[in-house]
């Protein structure tokens, strides 16, 4: 799934290059595998389903941001189609996907926040990049119980950029850090449960969380035992964060 041929020409790589969306696209395939290794108790042995988690055409007509667009068209599908990747966050259907787009309105104020407003000044709305948008790559099947908690709901002062109010991972990219994700957790709360939040003492400012790396952390705790697995994958609910201060969940919590 990770052909070059797979990106289609109208996405073409911008502000982040092919190695990014490979490195993303690995360290997905080894979480996945983490994940179905614990639910089948023993080593996956036959090879693994290639359908991507949604197919192109699906893509198409619903996606206008390149990095979202190549890695959910060629991360491939897991065996439980709707596995559950985290405590109350799961894969997308392509049935789901498009079922959400679908019902979405036209003024919605996602699809305002991310895009061009009447009122937007002609400057802004020459210069908007669809690429900076943030995006929803893997749904919680509740809403955000309470609002303003994280940047995500009010998107640069322009309103809520969650869809459908979910929780979950988002890519939520910036210039240079197109890869780069956020994670919302049931309270709306964005500084919980990224791979790391600790203050640098070599950097000015914290790096940004990319996609790769958080992945990677998550394939640790299923891995460590830290979060159980079941048939359905990952065990439990957005609940699961609630009492979270920090970004480690302590293994108190399995």
């Amino acid at each position: 799934m990770w052909e070059a041929n797979k990106i289609t020409p109208e996405y073409e790589l911008k502000d982040w290059d092919a190695w990014k969306l490979l490195e993303s696209l690995r360290a997905w395939d080894d979480f996945v595998t983490a994940i179905e290794v614990r639910v089948s108790g023993t080593a996956v042995l036959d090879p693994p389903n290639r359908e991507p988690l949604v197919c192109e055409d699906m893509a198409k007509r619903w996606m206008n941001q390149s990095f979202q667009f190549a890695f959910l068209t060629n991360a491939r599908r897991p065996r439980v189609s709707n596995l559950q990747v985290a405590p109350g966050v799961a894969v997308w259907t392509s049935e789901l996907f498009e079922a959400m787009h679908v019902t979405e309105s036209a003024d919605s104020e996602r699809k305002l926040s991310i895009g061009v407003k009447p009122s937007d000044s002609t400057f802004y709305q020459s210069h908007r990049s669809n690429d900076l948008a943030p995006t929803l790559l893997f749904p919680s099947n509740t809403t955000v119980s309470s609002s303003g908690a994280s940047q995500l709901e009010d998107f640069c002062g322009r309103g809520s950029a969650l869809f459908e109010h979910r929780p979950g991972l988002y890519l939520s990219p910036e210039d240079g850090w197109s890869d780069a994700v956020t994670f919302v957790d049931g309270k709306g709360r964005d500084k919980l449960f990224t791979y790391r939040n600790a203050w640098c003492p070599w950097m000015r400012t914290r790096p940004l969380d990319t996609l790769r790396e958080v992945l990677s952390f998550w394939k640790m705790l299923v891995i460590d035992g830290i979060w159980s697995v079941d048939a359905q994958g990952v065990v439990g609910g957005m609940e699961y964060f609630d009492d979270f201060e920090d970004s480690r969940p302590s293994r108190s919590k399995v």
